[in-house]
């Protein structure tokens, strides 16, 4: 019941007429039973599920990095007695995907896969939400017979087979606003202004993000050409190409982005930083946003800053053995520098987070973070975001830092010689106050 093979009707039909009775075991004993988590995680679980019962014991346990989120699913499945399925390469007929409008298809993150036995089966991650079957029975006229997958898979999905129909309607809505009577206007703002906040161009970009965040992804390029655009993301350290857009929908799109974040839409010339916070799925995304002109038009980074993601413990990081118990036993020094470096999306704020909450479980101790930004919120450790608008950066903080007596500081960078020299002297005079200073760079 992996569901790795399963690609068409006749497949998922197949596996449908045969599912299993639902178990009556339950999702924690069945983990248990899989050996996918042991018992003391199981018990942090229910312990942490008692703090907020409006979470499922499985998305606390992904959250965490205990357990994959696609084991997750596999195991409800299996509780539930209804299939699993990977939607990689899954063929969908036009005529099944029109049966479900798109609004609903994102606002109930649900994918229409075909209709067996005068029932629409329909792809969702959350199969007990039982309004959105309601909503999607209502809308298409057919039984709704729901089968797991993940959050990601669907994403994925929509951003296939709905994404091309918004790209098209926003060309149609820029082609309308580029009359021959405004062709000379085209590049004025109130042109660009009215492309920008046309619904196509806003669904395009919610589109993007949301595949973005949707594959977890660290950042999202948006890289202008001669005669095109190319969306890249940024996942697990390697830059992926994702999809190829019309040129002519660039200005408005970056101009949608620089709305979002909070930047002037008129300046074209120089680059720009931007900010905001999005929701997706249940969890508050922050969003980094850099503009550079260029050439063929303005260039678009965005860097996906996931608070809710969870922190890694250093087994789940996947360094070998050996390796594990050398950090581990360096942790346990009562004084010294421990540096982070390698390039973008390469894990070091992931690796850092993990020290930190490793240093935190094993002993009590008064511990600092200086960040731009805060990337993960930590219960009982004190994080500093620093503010570069207003002339305090990682050296002015640093040095603040040093007077109140910390235990263990970790420093998000080092920009400047200044901040280096800080952080060393630190690091030289800190058998005095049992310093540990953990720099990532």
């Amino acid at each position: 019941m992996d569901g790795d093979s399963i690609k068409n009707r006749q497949q998922l039909a197949s596996i449908i007429k045969t599912q299993k009775a639902p178990s009556n075991k339950t999702f924690g004993r069945l983990l248990l039973d899989s050996s996918l988590i042991t018992r003391q995680d199981l018990e942090h679980g229910l312990s942490e599920q008692k703090k907020d019962n409006k979470k499922h014991l499985g998305e606390i346990l992904s959250d965490s990095g205990v357990i994959d989120p696609q084991q997750v699913k596999v195991t409800l499945a299996r509780k539930l007695g209804i299939p699993f399925i990977r939607l990689d390469d899954f063929e969908i007929s036009d005529d099944v995907l029109s049966l479900v409008p798109e609004s609903i298809a994102l606002d109930y993150h649900a994918l229409p896969l075909a209709i067996i036995m005068n029932k629409l089966v329909v792809a969702m991650d959350d199969v007990l939400n039982q309004k959105a079957i309601e909503t999607l029975s209502f809308n298409t006229n057919y039984p709704i017979e729901p089968v797991l997958a993940t959050h990601q898979d669907i994403a994925k999905a929509l951003n296939k087979f709905y994404a091309a129909t918004d790209e098209a309607n926003a060309l149609k809505d820029i082609d309308l606003l580029h009359t021959p009577d405004t062709a000379e206007e085209s590049s004025s703002l109130h042109i660009i202004e009215q492309q920008a906040n046309a619904r196509p161009v806003i669904r395009l970009l919610n589109s993007v993000l949301q595949q973005g965040v949707a594959s977890r992804a660290s950042d999202i390029h948006i890289r202008p050409f001669k005669d095109h655009v190319d969306v890249y993301y940024r996942i697990d350290g390697v830059l992926s190409f994702s999809r190829k857009l019309d040129k002519s929908l660039l200005p408005a799109l970056v101009s949608r982005i620089k709305i979002t974040g909070k930047m002037d839409i008129t300046e074209r010339r120089l680059p720009q930083d931007g900010h905001t916070v999005i929701l997706y799925n249940k969890k508050t995304i922050d969003l980094r946003i850099s503009i550079i002109p260029t050439i063929e038009g303005e260039s678009v980074v965005i860097r996906v800053l996931n608070k809710n993601c969870g922190i890694l413990s250093l087994e789940k990081l996947g360094l070998p053995t050996p390796e594990q118990q050398a950090i581990k036993e360096i942790l346990t020094r009562p004084h010294g520098l421990f540096l982070v470096t390698g390039p973008t999306g390469s894990g070091k704020s992931t690796t850092l987070y993990s020290l930190l909450n490793e240093i935190h479980k094993n002993r009590n101790g008064h511990i600092l973070t200086v960040e731009d930004p805060v990337e993960i919120d930590i219960d009982d450790i004190e994080q500093i975001q620093v503010a570069d608008n207003l002339g305090v950066g990682f050296a002015q903080t640093l040095r603040h830092l040093l007077r109140h007596d910390p235990d263990v500081i970790m420093l998000g960078e080092i920009r400047d010689e200044e901040t280096a020299k800080i952080a060393n002297k630190a690091k030289i005079a800190s058998s005095a106050h049992n310093l540990k200073i953990s720099i990532q760079q």
